[in-house]
Parts: C-alpha cells; sequence; structure tokens
C-alpha cells in the first residue's frame, strides 16, 4: 500500500478541474446589507458510473447548500465592529470571510446495495460527508510597517501555489477531498480542505532596477494533514476497511459478531465469516463508487491480499487473507490532530515582476512526507500464530501461542472491524502481527458459493471455481500486520513564470519547476517477484536481513516540471461546421496546454510500484503453461510492474463562456498519458439563465477513461477506466 504515492497520481487526475474550472468564472449576483456581502445557493448533483456502457450505476445524489458570507471593515481604524471598547493595535484594517457547507447524499439510505455492504455507522459518513465551516477567517491590513505593507490571513484557508493546472507539484499545502468524487465537474477551491494557518504578505514594491511588485510570503500551519486524510481505499483501513458482519452456525444462520460468539468450530471443524463487503464478489459489486483502489484478486489492477499475488486466485488453497491493522497514536496515522512536529508544516515564497515582464515566483516548503502505509517487516517476521493446535500443525505453523478467541481480538475489534484494534494486552508493546490459524476471515468459504449449496454457486466441492467462474477458497488462515506510518519531512523548492508573449503568438507562456527532497519509493519483499524461486539459504537470509532493516522502502528525490501556455481567440473556421451555432465562431475561446514531466532520480530496479503492490510471481508465459498443464489448473504469469524514472503527461483543453447569447459555457479537455497510453476525455456544459430564471443553473458532463485498468500507469488514470462517469447537476441561486 502506497498512499501518499497513490494520492499523487491521484491530485494529477483530480487537477485537471484545475484546468477545466479556473480559466473560466460564472457570475451571479449577491445580496449586500451594510458591510456584509452574502452568496448562498443550493446544489443537486446525480452522477452515474459505466464500464463501457454494459452496466450503468446510480451512485451519488448528492444535495448541498452553501453560504459565503464576508464582511468588509470589520476592523477599521484598529477597532473592532468601530467600537471603541474593541480596540486592536497595529491592525488597520480586518475583512472577515466564512464559508459553510452542508452536504447530503441519500443514495447511502436508499440503494439496497449500500446497506448490505456497509453498516450504519459507515454509511452514514457517506451520507452526510461535510457539514461545517469550510474557509473561516480574517485578512488583516497592518499598513505601512518598515519599508513595505503588511497584510496577513489568519485562520482556517486554502494556500494555493504555483502555474500548473493539471498536478500539484508546489500546490501541496492542502490536501484534496477525494471521497466524493473523481474530480471532474468540480472547482479545486470546493474539494480543497482548508487548514488552520496563518499567512503574511509583505509587498516591498521594488527592488533596483530589475524587479517590480515584489511580495514575500511566508505561511505556517500546525495542523498539516496528509493526502490520505479523506482517502478511501476499500478492504484497506481507509474509511472503508473490513468489517466483519458475523459467522455462519451448522444451520448456515447468520450469528451476530461478537468474538466469544464466533470463534466456536462447526460440525465439520470449519469456520465461515460473513463480512460486511466481501471481496470475492468482484470488484464490480464490491468497490466503495468513490474508492481511488481496493484490495482484490487481481494484483495488477488493485491491491491484493499479503501474499497473493503467488499465482492463480482460482487454485484452491493457494491464498492468503491479510488484515491491515494501522496503528494508533501520535504521529502513526493518517490524522494527528494539531501541534505535532508531523502536522507542523511551513514555507514561504517570493513573488512579482521581473524586467521583460516575466511574472516569477521563488517557492520553499517544509512538509511532513506522510503517510507512507508499508508492511512493518520486522513486526510481520515476529508474528505470533493463535488458533487451533491441529490446523497449525498442518499448515507447518508448530504449535499457537494463544485460542483462537484470543487471535480473534487481535485481529478485529469489538466491532469487528480490522483496522486498529487494540482489545488485548499484549498489544500495548512488542509485535502486534498475528497470524490467525482456522479462519479465513474473508469468508471465500462461504456455503452459498458453492454449486452443491446454491444452484447459483460459483464452486465446485474441492472448492475452486466453475468454468467461467473466479475466487476460489483460501487456506484457513488470516494474515492480521500491521501497517507502518512512516513520517518524515520533505523540503520543497519551486520555480514559476508566466510571460505575456501578445506581440507575436498571443499566448501566455507558463513554466512551473520543483524539486522534492525525500520521497518514499517501494521494494520487492522477499520471495515474491523475481526472487520468488530463490533457493539458496545465504542469498535468502542475506534478503532477509536487508529488508527488516529497509522494511522494504527508502526514498528519492523528486523533479516535476511543467511547461504550458493559453491562448484566448476567436475560431472562425467553426462557421463551416454545418448547423453549428454562428457563436461558436464569433464568440472568443480560451485554450489551455501543457507538458508535465515527472523523474525519480533514483532509479529502483524491483519496485512495487505506485498504487498497486504488484510483485510479480516470477513466472513466465511458458512456466504458467507448464504448470497447468501439469495439474490441470489455470495458473498465469503475472509480471512485476515497472517504475519508470521519466514520466510525461499531455493536456488540452477548449473552455468558451459565450455560446448562445452567453447562456451556455462549456469546458472540454483531453489528458494523455504516452507510456500507459491511458486517456481521459472531458465534456461539460452549462445552461445559464434558464428559461429566463436567472437563478437557476443546469449542468451536465462526462469523464470517460478508455484506458485499461490494467496500465498501472504512474499518473492513476487507470483506476477509472471501468468507471466512466456521467453527472447532471441543477443550481439555484438563493442570494
Amino acid at each position: 500500500m502506497q498512499i501518499r504515492t497513490i494520492c499523487k497520481k491521484l491530485f494529477i487526475l483530480l487537477g485537471l478541474v484545475g484546468t477545466l474550472i479556473t480559466t473560466a468564472h460564472s457570475t451571479w449576483a449577491s445580496t449586500r446589507i451594510g458591510n456584509a456581502e452574502m452568496q448562498m445557493w443550493y446544489r443537486m448533483r446525480h452522477t452515474f458510473h459505466t464500464d463501457g456502457g454494459n452496466n450503468v450505476n446510480w451512485v451519488q445524489w448528492r444535495n448541498e447548500a452553501f453560504f459565503w458570507f464576508t464582511y468588509d471593515d470589520f476592523v477599521k481604524n484598529g477597532k473592532i465592529l468601530n467600537q471603541d471598547s474593541l480596540a486592536i493595535p497595529f491592525v488597520k484594517g480586518a475583512t472577515l470571510n466564512a464559508r459553510y457547507r452542508f452536504r447530503a447524499d441519500p443514495t447511502w439510505a436508499i440503494r439496497e446495495s449500500y446497506r448490505n455492504q456497509y453498516d450504519r455507522h459507515e454509511r452514514k459518513s457517506y451520507l452526510f460527508p461535510e457539514n461545517g465551516f469550510r474557509d473561516l477567517f480574517l485578512d488583516l491590513d497592518f499598513g505601512q510597517v518598515g519599508v513595505g505593507k503588511l497584510t496577513a490571513r489568519i485562520g482556517k484557508q486554502q494556500i494555493v501555489w504555483g502555474e500548473s493546472d493539471l498536478y500539484r507539484s508546489i500546490d501541496v499545502i492542502n490536501p484534496l477531498r477525494i471521497d466524493q468524487n473523481q474530480g471532474a465537474g468540480e472547482k479545486f477551491d470546493e474539494f480543497r480542505t482548508p487548514l488552520w494557518a496563518l499567512k503574511l504578505n509583505y509587498s516591498i514594491g521594488n527592488v533596483g532596477s530589475m524587479f517590480s511588485n515584489v511580495f514575500i510570503e511566508p505561511f505556517y500551519t500546525p495542523g498539516f494533514r496528509g493526502p490520505s486524510s479523506d482517502l478511501i481505499m476499500d478492504g484497506l483501513a481507509f474509511r472503508a476497511p473490513v468489517h466483519i458482519k458475523g459467522c455462519l452456525n451448522d444451520d448456515n444462520k447468520l450469528v451476530d459478531y461478537r468474538a466469544e460468539n464466533c470463534s466456536f468450530r462447526r460440525a465439520d471443524g470449519s469456520r465461515v465469516f460473513v463480512p460486511w463487503n466481501p471481496t470475492w464478489r468482484g470488484r464490480q459489486q464490491s468497490r466503495h463508487p468513490w474508492a481511488f483502489i481496493s484490495r482484490g484478486t487481481n494484483p495488477r489492477s488493485g491491491s491484493p491480499d499479503f501474499d497473493s499475488s503467488s499465482d492463480s486466485p482460482d487454485i484452491a488453497n493457494s491464498r492468503v487473507t491479510y488484515l491491515p491493522q494501522v496503528y494508533r497514536g501520535s504521529c502513526k496515522g493518517p490524522l494527528n490532530g494539531l501541534w505535532n512536529f508531523c502536522t507542523t508544516a511551513m514555507g514561504f515564497r517570493i513573488f512579482g515582476t521581473s524586467v521583460g515582464g516575466f511574472d516569477f515566483s521563488l517557492n520553499y516548503a517544509n512538509i511532513p512526507q506522510g503517510v507512507q502505509g508499508t508492511f512493518n517487516f520486522s513486526d510481520v517476521f515476529g508474528a505470533k500464530v493463535y488458533g487451533d493446535a491441529d490446523t497449525s500443525q498442518k499448515l507447518g505453523l508448530g504449535t499457537p501461542t494463544g485460542s483462537f478467541e484470543e487471535g480473534l481480538r487481535r485481529c478485529l475489534d469489538a466491532k469487528g472491524r480490522g483496522n486498529t484494534p487494540r482489545n488485548h494486552k499484549s498489544q500495548n508493546s512488542g509485535s502486534v502481527a498475528t497470524i490467525l490459524v482456522g479462519a479465513d476471515l474473508a469468508g471465500y468459504n462461504h456455503p452459498g458459493r458453492f454449486r452443491s449449496n446454491n444452484k447459483n454457486g460459483v464452486l465446485n466441492n474441492n472448492g475452486e471455481p466453475l468454468p467461467g467462474k473466479h475466487n476460489a477458497v483460501r487456506l484457513p488462515r488470516t494474515d492480521c500486520f500491521p501497517a507502518n506510518y512512516h513520517w518524515t519531512r520533505t523540503h520543497v523548492t519551486g520555480f514559476t513564470s508566466t510571460y505575456n508573449d501578445f506581440e507575436y503568438t498571443g499566448m501566455v507562456f507558463r513554466l512551473e519547476e520543483s524539486f522534492s527532497s525525500k520521497e518514499y519509493v517501494r521494494k520487492l519483499p522477499i520471495g515474491s517477484g523475481r526472487n520468488a524461486k530463490l533457493t539458496d539459504p545465504r542469498t535468502l537470509d542475506r534478503l532477509l536481513k536487508f529488508s527488516v532493516n529497509k522494511d522494504y522502502h527508502t526514498f528519492t528525490p523528486v523533479w516535476r516540471s511543467m511547461v504550458g501556455f493559453d491562448l484566448l481567440k476567436s475560431v472562425p473556421s467553426f462557421k463551416y461546421i454545418p448547423f453549428l451555432h454562428h457563436s461558436f465562431s464569433d464568440q472568443a475561446w480560451f485554450f489551455t496546454g501543457q507538458w508535465l514531466m515527472k523523474n525519480q532520480w533514483s532509479n529502483v530496479a524491483n519496485p512495487l510500484c505506485y498504487a498497486v503492490d504488484n510483485g510479480g510471481n516470477g513466472l513466465t508465459n511458458a512456466d504458467a503453461k507448464r504448470l497447468s498443464r501439469a495439474d490441470g489448473k489455470r495458473h498465469y504469469a503475472n509480471a512485476q510492474c515497472r517504475n519508470y524514472r521519466w514520466n510525461h503527461l499531455l493536456t488540452l483543453a477548449a473552455v468558451n463562456q459565450g455560446l448562445f447569447a452567453s447562456r451556455v459555457e462549456t469546458r472540454n479537455a483531453v489528458v494523455y498519458e504516452p507510456r500507459a497510453k491511458d486517456w481521459l476525455l472531458f465534456s461539460q456544459w452549462w445552461w445559464r439563465n434558464v428559461l429566463g430564471m436567472e437563478a437557476v443553473e443546469l449542468s451536465a458532463g462526462v469523464s470517460w477513461y478508455p484506458g485499461s485498468s490494467m496500465s498501472q500507469g504512474w499518473t492513476g488514470l487507470y483506476g477509472f477506466a471501468d468507471r466512466d462517469q456521467l453527472w447532471l447537476e441543477f443550481t439555484y441561486y438563493l442570494l
């Protein structure tokens, strides 16, 4: 699991919104009373996903109430609300800004499939994903201070840097809320997560004869949050962890989960556990609509179970279920409150205009580098076995340390969730890794999956799939291993520049360069990938010691670059297209394009790559065919994913606000990742002043991903290749 890199890829995808949205701005009336200005709207959005047209899935009915309040002269001449008794020293003036948002999505209460996949508490968090202030800050004016003028912004805010409209190489301060969308059709400022911060802005004017309009802008936040703070990952501890509903008794009746209730063995010696959202149903049925990645049986399209990339998922008893355990404590998880070392971030930028009309900025930030989820192999190799003695001996695991019930309490919390259980004194210190023997907690041995018990079953009596079916039973064992979160820090330095070439091309050229000193790179664990066939004890011992010491990860500096252009012009040739309204050729279009690059300085020869933990199985196609001939079962060759030093991304977008007497606006874009051959095609249309109603706005959009979900490209576009998206939106401006 590679959380930070996953989120950076996702930011690349989500950043498209910046290109599509910031290039055009909606206007609507606001209400002003004295010094107060207010805007308020209600918005409803219906979203549908499809896997290429075969299935259409209604995934969202979002209702949003948004209130934006601005109060000018909140402080005037050093007095709050002009009250003599409320004087503030040194402050000349201040403006109060507050933005409040409430969101509700009734699909989580209506859809039966959602009610069957998640418990009431989980559904509630998706039903009401937001209810509170997004921004709440004061803009303070201190007037002339020394040689320049000083202003400040203090409170819950967004700190936006950089010139790139697509990925965030310098704009890295605020995380993005990626738990309600794919980024398509959303403005950046509507799904950035504001942070509590202090930002100063010091204007020093001209510097010599070379620079003008120079500003210095430092910031500090005690509450930095990593990009995983709102990430949804099915079965991987983030917002949708493995959750056991209960177990089956001898009559195949569900027994509600409690450790003491589900520790018994059935008459045949087995145990059958029933997860809320079993992965054996397949990715289409079990995946959360807004999960970027899910754990499943295919290591090329998601993060597989621990030790599950060795061979085919259709061979009975060849795989082991893994339940990630997230550490608790300060700086050990994705959320760490305020005022901890791992939540403190700071930086500054200097920006202005140079001779020749070049706008520039110099940027520096020191931010926490996390959260990186890896297996803590120092713990894994010290895992203790709990469970049934006979099964443990049969599996070659020796004599268990404790009973099955004790082990179950170490794997699951009191509510059956495999996320942060701390129910046993042995988990208070030392190793928390547990091998639970006697049950597959993922429930692949559910009786309803067998054809002998259910005419729609997919397994034969030996637990292997029938022809055309998938996901065989697994070993009666579950590995409950900790996900280790390493918080370190990186230095991000950057340079941006824009230049308006109005004399020749009419274009505005944009440049952004950044360097990050320390980012994570994953490495293969012992016994996987090309090392799967190693048998020499000395080599294995050497690799084992190296892996434990390094925890299978290392660091690399990363350079990122963007070269782009913006162009505003009309396209007269549109008038030759039949039936096209004349406004397409009369009105100006805004075109913007970018070439984005990433260079990973350290070339890791055996990576676990980006989002997927695909170490491969070390089999060639010839090996797989030979094994299939030998036992008649389906084996496959899975090459490990590759981590390239150089990566590229190309974007092009076109925006128009003046179609059909300025009542229709459109934004269109194409994104292409050359190495993986992944695409994103995007189009969104707005109809304003609907039927003469100035307060009403309608919108429709589509994002289409005609790539492969198996590509494992660096941008993360493949994560949505089977979730093309269509949405319809209604907005009513109340104020």
